[in-house]
């Protein structure tokens, strides 16, 4: 039932057997994404998420990883990743991007860049 009421599916740490891979199984047979946590990958009682792993479920480390696989989100914006010139107009700079129609915010503090 948890895996119907996401995209998608992250096993953090799964022992062979575990429910966590009963949960895995569902989300693949709903068609959901499957990931992995790169925390979870050692230690005996990780043999099941190694397997996913090695079946080729992306490791992921956060969950900024997650929303790049997706497409829709940005990590949350420096004044590096706004082109323009540096200094104390920055988040000005920022807050015309955005305006610009260039910049979204989204709840939770991700911004997705849209380009020129």
């Amino acid at each position: 039932m948890l895996s119907g009421l996401s995209r998608g599916c992250i096993v953090v740490q799964a022992p062979s057997g575990s429910g966590a891979l009963i949960t895995a199984d569902f989300a693949l047979d709903q068609n959901r994404d499957l990931y992995v946590a790169s925390s979870g990958l050692e230690g005996a009682s990780s043999d099941g998420t190694r397997n996913l792993e090695r079946q080729g479920a992306p490791v992921i480390s956060g969950i900024s990883d997650v929303m790049r696989d997706w497409g829709r989100f940005m990590d949350i914006p420096t004044v590096d990743n706004v082109p323009g010139p540096g200094g104390s107009d920055d988040l000005a700079r920022m807050m015309k991007t955005e305006l610009d129609g260039r910049l979204y915010r989204y709840m939770g503090g991700w911004f997705e860049y849209r380009g020129a």
